[in-house]
């Protein structure tokens, strides 16, 4: 393209000065045959005079004016027009011609001046010339001609046309060679480069492999670049090897240590979830819970409980410190709507200490299979957050159906609410959407993708459907277990 560029502005600048210099030398041309004819003439009215015996006056040069312009006539072969002094056409070879007595060039002779001017008229450039004829010094009259350079201008025309065609030819000529040479140089330099470029973008993540690089590179050349593609390519080859084995080992260390991070970020939520129900009933009865009988009873019940649901999950902690994994525990037939009326029963208490009422609404015959433990996590950090973020004074509502043949679990609450361009990221790992208020909640960001997990443990999924400033609905749904499966 700039190349391209160059030749246009090349083009144009050659085009100029051959306008220029063909215009300049038709000016030349022209005002060297009109002084030549000014000079003839001149010496021909004043050979006219003394062969005529006139005097050096106007009278004269208008007695004689007739016979003037027809010999001026057949000598310059160029229509002639005889005036006065004062402007005025006294004889003419073509009248209709020279017709206009107020024509610049005539008005410059009157004047005492040699002038022409050029005019197009019908494709045709005609050249009207003026001067005042000097007799022995003195003025006598003004002659006038209108010669036809028609001729001049169309052969100029027709050396401009062909010098911009010339001038065209060599220039395309010029470029194709070019191109073709510095094709056959830059060319396999502009593959390098973008191979180059390539293995930058491709070779961290190990997409770039010997073959596609070897279709790439300009290695048939016996040439300076030829010698210098076949190191490159054998240089980013042992670079894209070094690469892949960095990459195992980085991919390999990288995996051990996420495996570790999941393992204690797991087991202090899951630790968390049992100590908080045994703390909160404990410290209720503390403050005087113990004087109401029946509350003492349940809140001991729910103590001995959760203890023992936490020494469980201690013990399978333990033995997931051994690389065991949840799925290969035991699932088991399990009656959801009683889990869940439970669950909502225990997290009651933390729920009426902020001012919500949690309640149960399940339909009979929820049957899934389930790991019991690992699936009460999941009501319990949903119900945990919906107290967290919800707006006290109102009713967190747990509803279990069975909809299209799938066990479907709402968890729903009233409050700020998420937006839609947040719902998908709460699921990642420490995602927070109030990091502030988190903190103070004690949220390390990890419930939701728990529970995304222990669903996808069981083979469900979990989403979030919220309208900000209204109402948040975290729907999970398993599937359906047959009773006696």
């Amino acid at each position: 393209m700039a190349m391209l560029i160059i030749f246009a502005i090349a083009f144009a600048i050659i085009n100029i000065v051959v306008s220029a210099k063909i215009n300049r030398n038709n000016q030349d041309t022209i005002t060297s045959e009109l002084a030549l004819i000014k000079t003839n003439c001149e010496v021909y009215v004043r050979q006219s005079f003394m062969l005529n015996a006139l005097n050096n006056e106007e009278a004269s040069f208008q007695k004689m004016a007739n016979q003037t312009v027809r010999e001026l006539l057949s000598i310059t072969n160029t229509p002639v027009g005889a005036y006065g002094l004062n402007g005025v056409l006294i004889s003419t070879t073509n009248r209709e011609l020279f017709a206009d007595e107020t024509a610049a060039d005539v008005s410059e002779a009157v004047a005492s001046k040699t002038a022409y001017y050029l005019n197009t008229v019908g494709g045709q450039v005609y050249a009207y010339y003026s001067f005042p004829v000097i007799v022995e010094g003195v003025p006598v009259g003004i002659l006038r001609f209108i010669k036809d350079y028609s001729p001049l201008f169309g052969q100029g025309r027709e050396m401009s046309l062909s010098i911009m065609l010339t001038t065209v030819i060599v220039f395309a000529v010029m470029y194709l060679l070019i191109i073709i040479v510095v094709g056959s140089v830059t060319g396999p330099i502009v593959r390098l480069s973008r191979v180059s470029q390539m293995v930058a973008d491709d070779i961290a993540n190990s997409r770039l492999s010997s073959i596609q690089l070897k279709r790439q590179m300009p290695l048939n050349r016996k040439d300076e670049i030829g010698r210098l593609a076949n190191n490159f390519f054998k240089m980013v080859s042992k670079l894209n090897f070094q690469v892949r084995t960095i990459k195992q080992d980085r991919d390999s260390i990288q995996s051990m240590y996420d495996h570790r991070k999941e393992f204690f970020d797991s087991v202090t939520h899951e630790l968390k979830t049992p100590l908080t129900s045994i703390r909160g009933y404990a410290q209720m009865i503390v403050d005087g819970g113990y004087e109401d009988k029946a509350f003492l009873n349940k809140g001991m019940g729910h103590i001995i409980k959760e203890s023992d649901r936490l020494k469980d999950m201690v013990v399978k902690l333990l033995e997931m410190s051994d690389n065991q994994n949840y799925q290969d525990v035991p699932y088991e037939l399990l009656e959801l709507g009683g889990q869940l009326k439970d669950t909502c029963e225990a997290m009651q208490f933390k729920g009426t200490r902020y001012g919500f009422t949690i309640r149960a609404i399940v339909d009979e015959h929820l049957t899934v299979s389930a790991n019991p433990s690992r699936l009460r996590e999941v009501w319990i950090n949903l119900i945990d957050n919906a107290i967290k973020y919800g707006e006290p004074g109102t009713e967190i509502i747990v509803l279990g159906t069975l909809r299209g043949g799938k066990v479907c679990v709402d968890v729903r609450n009233r409050g700020k609410g998420i937006a839609a361009d947040e719902a998908d990221k709460i699921f990642e790992p420490f995602y927070r959407l109030d990091k502030k208020r988190s903190r103070e909640l004690g949220s390390a960001g990890l419930g939701l993708a728990l529970c995304q997990k222990i669903v996808a443990e069981h083979k469900g999924e979990i989403r979030v459907d919220s309208v900000p400033q209204k109402e948040t609905t975290f729907t999970v749904v398993l599937p359906q277990a047959a009773p006696g499966v």
